[in-house]
């Protein structure tokens, strides 16, 4: 499996972890549903994540990296590459980015 599938399924998982927080919240507070992650490949070994408005505050982007490197680490891809995570604000805006290796070793079938 190419870089960029792993790449892919990577983001898929996060996808699914967001929008599943994102059913909890709404479960509590309707209007918490309304705030959605989006999530996408725009490119080889890059995962770009839009964060909404309402979650940028404090160390919240520290916390999405931290958990996206869990996840490429639970995951067990074995990538030659680094995967870059780039977050970006509702109106496309680029917040921040950063490089995440991953250390799992473990093949996928």
């Amino acid at each position: 499996m190419s870089v960029t599938n792993k790449t892919s399924e990577l983001a898929l998982i996060i996808i699914n972890h967001f929008e599943s927080s994102r059913l909890d919240a709404e479960a509590i507070e309707p209007k918490l549903g309304l705030h959605k992650f989006t999530v996408g490949t725009s490119a080889p070994n890059m995962i770009a994540i839009q964060v909404p408005e309402v979650v940028q505050v404090g160390d919240y982007a520290d916390k999405i990296y931290n958990f996206v490197d869990t996840m490429i680490n639970q995951a067990g891809y074995e990538v030659t590459e680094p995967i870059a995570i780039h977050l970006y604000a509702p109106d496309q805006a680029h917040i921040e980015g950063r490089t995440l290796y991953p250390k799992s070793k473990k093949h996928l079938n």
